[in-house]
């Protein structure tokens, strides 16, 4: 509403459209309004700031809402979507890490997904991350032998790569945890550093 005028006999409406799709807006008003509106394709001032359209593939998608909730990127920066499915179900399988409890949250997030999910863009978004997250806990729960806490230890559940319930796990878990932060930091930082360096800010970089 504050970017539309109308006078007796003319309105203007000011907007923002992906250019690629400025030639299928034209058509569509042209046929709802029958030539009687006219498009024009400004060009954007430097001092405006372009509302951000997040685009990622199917796989990354149900993450932008996660994304939304903290923060939408700005304009010309680095989407974080591709990251956050990345990292984040690695993140809920790593301190997961259990066979049977991974299976309770996938089925948990399946069953929500089913009941709900018509309903609610949001819970079937965040449904597919339960998912996501669950798959990871599996994995890392036969990683580390683990199954109920220590019950699966105890009826002779063998331990992929280590058992971190055992006295001879502390030192690889703290070099799990150690290179899995170190790597997420200097991801961090290279990203921040080719960020400001593309977009020519030289005193951020």
């Amino acid at each position: 509403v504050a970017k539309a005028g109308a006078t007796g006999r003319a309105f203007v409406i000011v907007g923002w459209a992906p250019s690629e799709r400025v030639p299928e807006l034209r058509l569509e008003l042209e046929r709802a309004a029958g030539g009687e509106l006219v498009l024009d394709d400004l060009s954007t001032p430097p001092e405006a700031e372009p509302p951000v359209l997040m685009r990622n593939r199917k796989l990354a998608r149900p993450f932008e809402f996660l994304v939304r909730f903290l923060d939408l990127p700005r304009s010309g920066s680095l989407d974080p979507t591709v990251l956050m499915a990345l990292f984040l179900p690695l993140m809920v399988g790593v301190m997961v890490g259990d066979l049977v409890y991974g299976m309770l949250l996938l089925v948990i997030a399946l069953v929500v997904r089913r009941r709900f999910a018509g309903d609610s863009a949001a819970v079937r978004d965040l449904s597919r991350v339960f998912v996501a997250g669950a798959v990871w806990a599996m994995i890392f729960g036969a990683l580390f032998g683990e199954a109920l806490g220590d019950v699966g230890h105890k009826l002779g559940l063998p331990a992929l790569w280590f058992y971190r319930g055992g006295a001879d796990a502390v030192t690889p878990l703290l070099l799990f945890s150690l290179a899995l932060g170190t790597a997420h930091v200097v991801l961090g930082q290279l990203l921040g550093v080719w960020q400001s360096a593309t977009a020519g800010r030289r005193v951020e970089l």
